[in-house]
């Protein structure tokens, strides 16, 4: 299969539901990946390595090999190539859904919460937003393994990686409410998920900068 910039290969995976495709090439820079389709779409298994200006590594080719690199929420419309793009909410749910079955959880052992929370920002105001927390058996769904592959490799934050974190921290678009800056916190027990401004356009000081993984377009 070719799909303008890129190329994928197919070939059988060996879980139910998961088909796993053997490479595809970002021909803007020649980056290879390996990517998974999990149910209906196709996630890539590696963090997104291109050099683009919201990135945090512009030339350390060796931190940008092991980790990918790191973005701002300024241009994540731009990050995915032609053909790919930043997931979507509802297929996030969706690959969860699949892994449900895939690691045999049933709804009545896994739910999320949602928890109002208030953060203090810069010019002495107060912020508050909503974060859906999962909890019970959240750990079944084996995140950092196959098919998705996440990496705990927290983000970057006044121009360090913070790495004590242990999580994967990656941009979604949220496409049920619509809310912008909303984004994954995912762990080897838990995940939650919220959009806010702090850490993101407060100031230049509190930006973070997380991961992408890209989903082939439908």
């Amino acid at each position: 299969m070719k799909i303008l910039i890129f190329s994928v290969l197919f070939s059988l995976y060996f879980l139910p539901g998961f088909c796993q495709e053997s490479s595809l090439t970002d021909k803007r820079d020649g980056q290879v990946y390996t990517a998974v389709k999990i149910g209906q779409d196709v996630w890539m298994q590696e963090n997104l390595k291109f050099i683009h200006q919201s990135a945090a590594y512009k030339k350390p080719k060796k931190k940008i090999n092991k980790f990918g690199n790191f973005y701002n929420n300024s241009a994540t419309q731009e990050l995915c190539p032609e053909g790919w793009h930043i997931p979507l909410l509802s297929e996030w749910d969706a690959m969860i859904d699949v892994l449900f079955e895939n690691r045999n959880i049933s709804n009545a052992d896994f739910s999320v919460e949602i928890k109002e929370e208030t953060v203090a920002t810069p010019n002495d105001s107060e912020e508050k937003y909503d974060t859906r927390y999962s909890i019970n058996n959240s750990k079944k769904l084996k995140l950092f393994k196959a098919p998705l592959l996440l990496k705990p490799y927290g983000w970057i934050q006044k121009g360090r990686r913070i790495k004590n974190l242990n999580t994967a921290n990656l941009w979604i678009i949220d496409d049920k409410d619509n809310l912008v800056n909303f984004h994954i916190h995912a762990g080897n027990h838990n995940y939650n998920s919220h959009a806010h401004k702090h850490h993101i356009e407060d100031s230049k000081e509190r930006i973070r900068y997380l991961n992408v993984r890209c989903v082939q377009n439908n």
